[in-house]
């Protein structure tokens, strides 16, 4: 496709009648294989430094509490 190979995203959370789904934690990754970082580039023209070409593999994880997040990790693979 135009954004990358492949596009995993996963959520995970506790649903509790007790708790609002804004106050609840979460944890949500996304693993993006064989990301074209020229159409990265495109979605956010304003930031300068953009890779204007090539491939790369990205995985993030976010922890998130209470609507912010916490906690925040990336591993980037960068092809030419």
């Amino acid at each position: 496709g135009e954004l990358g190979e492949r596009v995993d995203i996963s959520v995970e959370g506790v649903l509790d009648t007790e708790v609002a789904v804004e106050d609840a934690d979460w944890l949500v990754v996304a693993e993006l294989d064989e990301l074209n970082l020229g159409t990265i580039a495109g979605y956010f023209p304003e930031v300068a430094g953009l890779p204007r070409g090539g491939l790369g593999d990205l995985s993030l994880w976010l922890e998130i509490a209470s609507s912010q997040i916490q906690h925040a990790t990336a591993q980037v693979e960068l092809e030419r």
